[in-house]
């Protein structure tokens, strides 16, 4: 008779690799994760490689080590969805909009693309509308330059290897030592500013989200059409933005801190 017990357990050991890499704090080698869960290597590669294909883990393949990926960090945001981090965090971004006139969108790296996880609408009857669960290039985009740009070195490397930076607007960076050099300067100042390189007419401005371990896991963004949001104001908005991403950056502390004392 089959071991009935079997996918209860695979679940667990699924688990517990998923809790020590997100406790890690750090990409981890398989050798190391089977150390420390005392797991044999064909399983340990196993756990990896199903959880590599549905997108919880990452892969560094320049260095084989793993961290979380982006399908978990989308997963813990959704999860929040009507609890009271989530009401805190979409008031932030109705506050911005409020203030700033100008649509706001929250969004996370995908493998080469950004996925957008929440958005608030302006009452400008033109504006770029833009759905929850969209994918968009991360190198034309200001949310996917930030998140780039805070990405590990190699993993940089691997992006810039792999992508064809495919000329989407006549203002589109299609150099990769060009666009480096761009995500250098985007990581030195905090933000990432994309004027018509993905759409013509359109203009971004984003900044990056943290969560308790320091890493960047999110971007936050505003965008409008380029003749309202020109590049002079979305300089001076950047500071009420880097306000916004903090507010949001605590709320993401504060609710792993309250799940852990529970």
């Amino acid at each position: 008779m089959p071991d009935r017990r079997e996918p209860h357990s695979t679940l667990q050991r699924a688990f517990a690799v998923i809790k020590l890499l997100a406790d890690s704090g750090h990409p981890m080698n398989a050798p190391d994760i089977g150390t420390q869960l005392d797991m044999n290597r064909q399983t340990v590669h196993r756990l990896l490689n199903q959880l590599e294909a549905l997108g919880i883990v990452r892969r560094d393949v320049a260095r084989e080590r793993f961290e979380i990926g982006p399908a978990l960090v989308e997963l813990g945001l959704r999860a929040q969805t009507g609890n009271h981090a989530t009401k805190l965090r979409r008031a932030v971004m109705e506050e911005l909009v409020a203030k700033i006139g100008e649509d706001c969108n929250l969004a996370i790296l995908d493998g080469y693309e950004i996925v957008y996880i929440d958005h608030v609408q302006s009452d400008w009857p033109l504006r770029r509308q833009i759905q929850i669960g969209a994918r968009m290039p991360a190198y034309c985009t200001a949310i996917g330059k930030v998140l780039l740009a805070h990405l590990p070195e190699r993993a940089l490397d691997q992006y810039l290897s792999v992508v064809t930076l495919e000329r989407r607007t006549e203002n589109t960076c299609t150099d990769p030592d060009m666009l480096r050099d761009n995500l250098i300067q985007v990581r030195e100042q905090g933000y990432a500013i994309a004027d018509q390189e993905n759409l013509v007419g359109l203009l971004s401005v984003a900044v990056p989200v943290w969560d308790p371990l320091g890493r960047v896991v999110a971007g936050l963004s505003m965008h409008g059409p380029n003749a309202r949001l020109t590049q002079a104001r979305a300089h001076a908005i950047v500071p009420e933005l880097k306000e916004a991403a903090e507010t949001i950056s605590n709320l993401i502390v504060e609710s792993s801190s309250q799940r852990v004392t529970r």
